[in-house]
């Protein structure tokens, strides 16, 4: 399956999910304490960027929710969408290594495992590829 079916598919399901939304005014159970705090998130403001957005997914699909009342953007991310193209992990001779970087960490020597680790264990490149937003979905409520 190609990005733009996936894309595809994804709208789709969301677009004909059904929306069920809060049937009582939750705000008046909260200035009385009648609720399970365990059950519930309670924001002053919507999320003005991205890092005060809520993060929600299950690993593979995710997205970050901005809480907007009249207007709400959800980002969404999918775990095959990312920079660069496949790579292997997988370092030929890297494990041999590994007793003397764990000898390195309990001799408290955490700077030289970590080097010998960059060098010897991380795949190439050596840096992970960067996830990126698949899409900005936009609701819009009266």
């Amino acid at each position: 399956m190609n990005r733009l079916q996936i894309i595809t598919a994804l709208v789709t399901v969301c677009f004909r999910m059904p929306v069920f939304a809060q049937t009582e005014d939750i705000s008046a159970r909260i200035s009385k304490r009648d609720f399970d705090p365990s059950s519930l998130l309670w924001y002053e403001s919507p999320a003005k960027e991205w890092e005060e957005a809520l993060p929600v997914g299950n690993g593979r699909l995710g997205a970050m929710v901005f809480g907007k009342y009249d207007e709400e953007r959800i980002q969404l991310n999918e775990e095959t969408y990312w920079s660069g193209g496949p790579y292997s992990t997988v370092v030929e001779g890297g494990a041999e290594v590994l007793p003397l970087i764990q000898k390195l960490i309990f001799e408290g020597q955490p700077v030289k495992a970590h080097k010998l680790f960059g060098r010897r264990l991380m795949g190439y490149p050596a840096e992970q590829q960067k996830y990126q937003s698949l899409a900005d979905l936009f609701l819009f409520f009266e």
